[in-house]
């Protein structure tokens, strides 16, 4: 065939073949390239797709929310077993202004959010679940705006409806704990600055530092995403990537955290957390064990019983043992400061161990409540515990697969890339959308390493909304990036750019 176009290169007919099959590719990729360039094609059903799409979310969110058995009985808050739900509806109990409130055993976020409703359960469960909702809807509608390539936009929309239909985030509607609440606001949060990354305003910038502080009155682990996101800032500001209007957000965050930070230690709010750091990865290790008792830590014989069980195993002997009182007074007095100082001393500890942790001893409340490294947290299904078991095995495999920890490494190094690159070039035409999804991927292996350094029972549920944060920023980074490719030599016009 090649011989019978030898014309195309003279006397040459290997040339020629050359140039056919070169001309061939070049053909097959201007058809590619020109299949997602075609709107018309779908551009005019991109309003139905999308309003299928949130349809089709909202319909299972709410089969799903009907059908997922109430995990606390309604009654009396002060006749339901000690627990964090129990903690949080007598807490909602106190006057709003209170200091036991503001400044008690739990952040006053969660508590004020039940008084709105009174300790009224099914309410409780109805609100969780419509501003939930309503949080994927608007983060969906925010991306379909951003997204400019109408065959990406169809993509970017099944993903996300995936994404949001996940168990690990639709189960805490019916659960009085902050996870329902905790990832509703930070979907508003990344949604809203998405929204507004072009041009900024500043009732809008308020705004955001009001989500900002909704969403760490919540747990006491998020003031420092918190703080993160105010050192990003005032940088980002000073190497002019973002607007110095944007500084402002700093300054309302920045009271906030030393109030957050204030009452933590005013009441001991994480001695119960630390207590189950030193029973189970500092007692079943010799060189730490040594270290903290060479600081002061009581090792005795009832210390060493606790070796490998939380707080919350046998709580009455822990509280009430008179073998434990001189370890009890070291942790609420010099217990904190200890670790701290371990931790910034042994800087390999401090972040590496959480990815390749393996405890040699854990609590056994459940298998989905124990000890476990980030590694673990990336690679590991948790099969049962939260009501997970509702949703068929084979479904939540094909639509939820494990992300390969590796993988995930090699998605956080190149946003890592992407932030040096946009902070020494910054490249003039940049989606300003962007920097601050490479902040929330970037950022939160810090935040992992907070979480899991600050509680060692219950990991899975604590590290969840850092590998929320991670895995939807990743997922957005990939749209991004193929929108920019596909959309690459199309200038933007005006309107496109104020969306």
């Amino acid at each position: 065939m090649c011989e019978n176009n030898s014309h195309l290169a003279g006397k040459n007919p290997e040339v020629g073949c050359f140039q056919k099959k070169q001309d061939t590719i070049e053909r097959a990729g201007e058809k590619f390239r020109g299949f997602f360039d075609n709107k018309n094609s779908v551009e005019k059903y991109l309003g139905k797709i999308f309003l299928s799409a949130v349809l089709f979310y909202i319909s299972v969110r709410l089969f799903l929310f009907h059908i997922y058995p109430a995990p606390l009985p309604a009654g009396d808050a002060a006749l339901l077993p000690d627990s964090d739900a129990r903690s949080y509806l007598l807490l909602s109990r106190l006057p709003l202004l209170s200091k036991a409130l503001l400044f008690g055993g739990r952040p006053p976020g969660y508590p004020v959010f039940l008084k709105i409703f009174s300790g009224n359960l099914n309410f409780i469960y109805s609100a969780q679940f419509a501003v939930s909702s309503a949080s994927a809807v608007l983060f969906m509608r925010i991306m379909y705006r951003l997204i400019k390539n109408s065959y990406l936009k169809i993509l970017t929309l099944i993903g996300l409806v995936i994404f949001f239909l996940n168990p690990n985030l639709m189960i805490w509607d019916k659960w009085v704990l902050t996870e329902s609440l905790s990832f509703s606001i930070f979907f508003l949060l990344f949604s809203l600055l998405l929204a507004t990354a072009q041009k900024p305003r500043i009732y809008d910038l308020l705004f955001v530092a009001a989500l900002w502080i909704c969403w760490g009155s919540l747990r006491d682990g998020n003031i420092y995403l918190l703080l993160f996101f105010c050192i990003y800032i005032l940088f980002a500001a000073v190497i002019k990537l973002l607007e110095k209007k944007y500084v402002l957000i700093c300054i309302p965050l920045m009271i906030f955290f030393l109030y957050s930070n204030y009452a933590i230690h005013e009441n001991h709010r994480n001695w119960l957390s630390l207590t189950n750091v030193i029973t189970l990865r500092v007692l079943n290790d010799r060189e730490r064990l040594e270290y903290f008792e060479k600081h002061g830590m009581p090792v005795d014989h009832d210390v060493m019983q606790r070796k490998g069980r939380v707080a919350a195993d046998d709580f009455d002997d822990f509280s009430k043992n008179t073998g434990l009182q001189k370890f009890c007074k070291w942790l609420f007095n010099d217990g904190k400061k200890t670790y701290e100082k371990y931790l910034l001393t042994h800087v390999g500890y401090l972040s590496l161990e959480p990815i390749w942790h393996r405890p040699s001893e854990s609590g056994n409340i459940h298998r989905a409540i124990r000890d476990l490294s980030i590694k673990e947290l990336f690679e590991t299904r948790i099969e049962e515990g939260y009501l997970l078991e509702t949703i068929p095995t084979s479904i939540r495999r094909w639509l939820w697969p494990v992300i390969n920890f590796y993988f995930g490494i090699g998605i956080y190094f190149l946003a890592v890339i992407f932030m040096i690159k946009g902070a020494v070039w910054k490249p003039a035409k940049v989606k300003k959308e962007m920097n601050f999804t490479l902040f929330f991927i970037v950022f939160s292996y810090p935040f992992m390493l907070v979480l899991w350094h600050g509680d060692s029972c219950d990991v899975w549920r604590h590290l969840l909304p850092a590998l929320t944060e991670f895995n939807l920023g990743a997922m957005l980074l990939i749209f991004f990036l193929l929108d920019e490719f596909l959309t690459r030599n199309k200038p933007m016009n005006e309107e496109e750019i104020e969306h």
